[in-house]
């Protein structure tokens, strides 16, 4: 339940080249600055300046100096330098030639091993096609130059190829090198389609749209001043700009964007009066996975452009700011467990929309903190977010550096690669809630959304960590009851974190429900009904966790479902399930960036009850012979993870790295229960043998291989496997006639890293 990530850098787009230098040794007084060669190289994202010097030196005191425009800036040596570096600081000049007077614009990313330092200086930052460089080295006090190289001119780099001298060249990531950009209109549609080279990470993109045709307004890229971009498509949402600057990261939702792929392509269609202009240009940006950097862009140069033949859409009916709240000088706790209605929201503005709701999740700083203590002072209980089992998915913190990678201690490295371990939707970090440093910045962030940005509450995002490393537990358990501690009269809202709410449910005052009925699909980047399997694990939860809390506890359950405001359908049958439990319901575009008017009234309904899958319905019948196993055969789990079906244990391909997830393997309900999958014969059999093929990452370390002879219901142990560590087990069957045969895993026996599931790729009957 996270924010669409920032974006914090734009890169550009352009072949590796590279200009050495050097230097005369022994030119400087001080050995160990001086300089004795340089090299200035550019790849696709930045360029990258090397200075290496004769002795040992932390180079505390050295400057980059770069002219990117002629006869503008301050006058070192041959050139006229308009930007320069001075540590990780990336500075543009803004003095009259004769004065020093620099303006900082960014950061960089430097290095220092075996006397050089590597300074990456984001391509976006030049602005020009070539560019010259000094280095300098200074004393201690940066009064005095030491050193400086080249001695005389300076290195000259040319930052494009001549055009026409050969085909751009392709990007590394296939996926996200872009072929083709289209627009049309067909109908009262704009359709946009990318193409990339190869098909899988379109998901990442940025389209871009200016209905003005003026750079001088909208949205400007950072350090990017060719641009003005009114409105933005990404996900299933288009959107527009409202930062209270040019260049801030702010967007509202306007309306839906219907997105559909096929391998390598995307189409994208927009409702064409949704943009409110005659003629348009677009761009758009593919984007590293981690949506921190632009990977290509089309048009190369420019935007592609657009003339539109459409009514304007009629806009939304204005919303009037509703009437103080006649108990808003209760509690704040008090009024959240009396609360009859609730909105999340994650972008900025939208105040008399929200002033309707008796509860409201923000997040900063999308939502000045203006417009909270507004709603705070109509009687709206105003809780803000923070994340307690991931941290900022934009950059890693270094924090007290004992961490992996040299960052913080509170981050977890498992893959034992030396970075901090991210969610891989999301690119955040996971966080170790047992690190009193991590608790302690926690309860600061608490303390600072409540004291300075003026929310009434907290909403508890990320639990969950805790719950895959449940080592984590005590520590998190730890940190909400540090926060309570710390704000004593503050609602606190858990998302989640079922397993610990015994512990918690004393110190909150809600409970969210994320995606309990309707949600998105990131794989088909589409709006769904969730798995049945979904369905009756929440089911599951409420029955045996939450509705037991609550008698104890007085929680108020919150749940948030993803649809498109115009599923009316989908969206009442989301309220209808939460009003049958008697939660509190909102539905929401899977972004948060929008505040939808579709109103609806949920109904209590029995049939959210009782469990949508049995064995019976998860069942799968053998057409043809298949595995060995005759036509007729019947495969029956006692249940199945969401997604998942047993019908791909059957499917004989030996090499299942190239398959869709839920193509590629069965696995069972991750519920404490054993796990087994039956096998119905259509007639019996004596002897053979059983292979299984367990996922593998994942084989089974104990289970049972049993046999039953006709409709009795009597199942024989034929073989007790344990201890097991290998991928493949094969085992002998009964010389005696079964009509069936059934795989069994008793609870806490599959892999160590998941021990309630059980996950199998094939199972073979050989002769």
């Amino acid at each position: 339940m996270k924010l669409l990530a920032n974006l914090v850098g734009i890169v550009a787009l352009l072949a590796t080249i590279a200009i050495a230098q050097t230097d005369p040794k022994g030119d400087a007084k001080d050995p160990a600055r001086d300089l004795v060669a340089c090299e200035v190289s550019a790849d696709r994202q930045s360029v990258i300046v090397t200075a290496e010097v004769a002795g040992d030196w932390d180079f505390d005191a050295i400057q980059i100096l770069i002219d990117t425009q002629p006869n503008q800036g301050f006058a070192v040596g041959a050139i006229k330098a308009d930007l320069m570096v001075e540590g990780a600081t990336l500075y543009r000049y803004n003095g009259k030639g004769d004065d020093w007077t620099w303006q900082r614009i960014g950061e960089v990313r430097r290095t220092v091993a075996n006397r050089k330092l590597t300074t990456h200086i984001s391509r976006d930052h030049l602005r020009t096609d070539a560019a010259a460089f000094i280095i300098r080295t200074l004393t201690g006090d940066w009064q005095t130059v030491v050193d400086t190289a080249p001695d005389s001119a300076a290195i000259k780099l040319t930052l494009r190829e001549p055009a026409g001298d050969a085909a751009e060249p392709a990007i590394a990531d296939a996926a996200r090198d872009i072929t083709n950009f289209t627009a049309t209109q067909e109908g009262d549609e704009v359709v946009f389609t990318i193409a990339a080279r190869q098909g899988g990470a379109l998901g990442t993109y940025l389209l871009f749209v200016d209905t003005d045709l003026d750079a001088k307004t909208g949205f400007q890229p950072p350090a990017d001043p060719r641009f003005g971009f009114e409105m933005l498509i990404s996900g299933d949402r288009l959107h527009r700009h409202n930062g209270a600057t040019r260049d801030a990261w702010q967007w509202e939702g306007v309306g839906p964007a219907k997105v559909t792929t096929d391998d390598n392509r995307m189409t994208i269609r927009v409702q064409a009066g949704l943009f409110g202009a005659a003629e348009m240009g677009a761009a758009v940006w593919a984007m590293s996975e981690d949506w921190r950097t632009r990977v290509d862009l089309a048009p190369a140069e420019g935007l592609l452009r657009l003339k539109v033949d459409a009514k304007p859409v009629a806009p939304r009916p204005q919303v009037q700011m509703a009437e103080p709240k006649v108990n808003r000088h209760l509690p704040a706790r008090q009024r959240v467990r009396e609360a009859q209605s609730f909105y999340c929201y994650y972008g900025s503005g939208r105040v008399a929309e929200l002033s309707h709701y008796d509860l409201v999740i923000l997040h900063t700083p999308q939502m000045a903190s203006e417009d909270v203590k507004r709603l705070r002072e109509l009687g709206v209980v105003t809780v803000g977010y923070i994340t307690v089992g991931e941290d900022d998915p934009r950059e890693a913190r270094k924090g007290d550096g004992t961490g992996p990678g040299g960052y913080a201690s509170w981050y977890f490295d498992d893959d034992n690669d030396g970075q901090p371990d991210r969610n891989p939707i999301w690119h955040s970090y996971y966080t170790n809630a047992n690190d009193p440093k991590w608790r302690a910045d926690r309860v600061a962030e608490a303390r600072r959304l409540v004291e300075e940005y003026g929310f009434d509450g907290i909403f508890l995002d990320t639990l969950d960590t805790a719950t895959a490393r449940p080592h984590t537990k005590p520590g998190m358990i730890r940190l909400v009851q540090e926060l309570r501690e710390a704000l004593p009269d503050a609602p606190i809202i858990l998302n989640q974190g079922f397993s610990m709410l015994p512990e918690l449910a004393p110190l909150a005052d809600g409970l969210m429900l994320e995606s309990f009925t309707a949600t998105y699909d990131f794989d088909s980047r589409s709006y769904m009904l969730n798995y049945p399997q979904s369905i009756d694990w929440h089911l599951k939860r409420v029955q045996s966790e939450i509705l037991p809390v609550i008698e104890k506890h007085p929680l108020k359950v919150l749940v948030l479902d993803y649809a498109p405001e115009n599923e009316v359908e989908r969206i009442q049958e989301a309220a209808n399930r939460a009003a049958t439990f008697g939660f509190l319901f909102a539905a929401a575009p899977i972004f948060l960036d929008d505040v939808y008017q579709v109103q609806v009234t949920g109904r209590p309904d029995p049939k959210w009850l009782k469990k949508m899958t049995t064995p019976e319905l998860l069942s799968f019948k053998l057409d043809k012979p298949a595995n060995g196993f005759p036509a007729g055969t019947v495969l029956m789990p006692s249940s199945a993870f969401a997604g998942y079906t047993i019908a791909p244990v059957v499917d004989g391909i030996e090499d299942r790295s190239n398959l869709h997830w839920s193509k590629a393997a069965w696995a069972s309900a991750e519920d404490g229960e054993a796990a087994w999958v039956e096998i119905r014969l259509p007639q019996a059999r004596k002897g053979g043998r059983l292979r299984i093929d367990f996922e593998p990452s994942h084989p089974s370390q104990a289970f049972f291989i049993e046999t039953c002879a006709g409709d009795s219901g009597d199942w024989a142990i034929a073989h007790n496997v344990s201890q097991n560590t290998a991928r493949s087990v094969t085992v002998s069957l009964p010389t005696s006639a079964f009509h069936s045969i059934r795989i069994r895993q008793e609870p806490g026996a599959g892999g160590p890293a998941r021990p309630d599931l059980m996950w199998i790729a094939q199972i073979y009957l050989l002769d």
